[in-house]
């Protein structure tokens, strides 16, 4: 809404200044010619502050990029490396469990059913003997 006023009363104005320019005898080439060094002018100052407005959107981009850079840094980081080191504990208890109760266990399954086989091969060959 307020832009819209702002610009109404700059088209009020600018009619008003062209019938003022009219009206005090400016041929319609001199009234031609002060708005084209006008709305250069204005070109000249709209530019730069687009200038302006891209510079202070890059500086702020860069900011938030290396503000989230340096977050990065100071919280995840070390929550990716307890994780690291949880997984190096958790594989070496693994290991550990592995290498002291089921690698034994195995071999006592195995020698307990090896055991049973020849009972049984035993037992198989002792009722076939006459």
């Amino acid at each position: 809404m307020r832009r819209a006023l702002v610009a109404l009363a700059l088209a009020i104005a600018a009619a008003a200044a062209v019938a003022a320019l009219i009206a005090s005898g400016a041929t319609l080439e001199e009234t031609r010619d002060l708005f084209v060094i006008v709305y250069a002018v204005l070109g000249i100052v709209f530019f730069l502050a687009a200038t302006a407005a891209a510079l202070a959107v890059l500086f702020a981009v860069r900011a938030l990029a290396r503000a989230a850079s340096e977050a990065y840094a100071e919280q995840a980081q070390p929550l990716f490396d307890d994780v690291r080191s949880t997984a190096r504990t958790v594989r070496g208890s693994a290991e550990f469990v592995s290498d002291r109760v089921v690698v034994p266990l195995i071999r006592v399954v195995a020698a307990a059913r090896g055991v049973r086989r020849g009972a049984a091969a035993l037992a198989r060959r002792g009722r076939r003997s006459p």
